[in-house]
């Protein structure tokens, strides 16, 4: 018996960006993770937008994705996204920067990284803590720090973990 081939792939990935402007933010959340998934850099135009949403689950979960695809033109609409009010959405912006290779964004991202040092949520941890998920700011801190890393900017990362005498945060 001969096997039957399997069928062609789909001509083009099925259109997520439509899912971008449901009403529900858990739709659009998870459209904006798939559409990372699969790297459809189609889709940065769609994600952009959804940086302005009003649910931080929508926003943090955009900008996963555009760290997904990488394009670093992305970059100019996720930088003010490290000053936003949510700790989360403010360590994703850094991900994401560090993902898309943005080395201009260092020193804005080891401001973002210091600010979250001097809380008591990161300066409470011991070095053993390995609660997950942990604080929103300690987790906005180890993001910026792994963009830190990710970006080779070294001085901007000893600035944001080490106090000036040269001991860490």
């Amino acid at each position: 018996k001969r096997l039957v081939p399997p069928p062609p792939p789909p001509a083009s990935v099925p259109d997520l960006t439509k899912l971008a402007t449901d009403a529900d933010p858990r739709v659009r959340r998870r459209a904006a993770i798939s559409m990372g998934r699969v790297g459809l850099p189609e889709a940065v135009p769609a994600l952009t937008g959804l940086l302005a949403d009003t649910d931080a689950d929508v926003r943090q979960g955009a900008l996963f994705a555009l760290g997904l695809i990488g394009d670093r033109s992305a970059s100019t609409a996720v930088l003010p996204l490290l000053q936003d009010p949510a700790p989360v959405v403010r360590g994703r912006a850094a991900e994401a920067l560090g993902l898309m290779g943005a080395e201009d964004a260092a020193p804005a991202i080891a401001k973002m990284s210091a600010e979250y040092a001097a809380s008591t949520s990161v300066s409470g941890m011991t070095p053993d803590d390995e609660r997950w998920p942990g604080p929103p700011e300690a987790e906005a801190f180890k993001l910026g720090l792994f963009a830190l890393v990710r970006l080779r900017a070294y001085d901007s990362l000893a600035a944001a973990a080490l106090r000036p005498d040269g001991q860490p945060v």
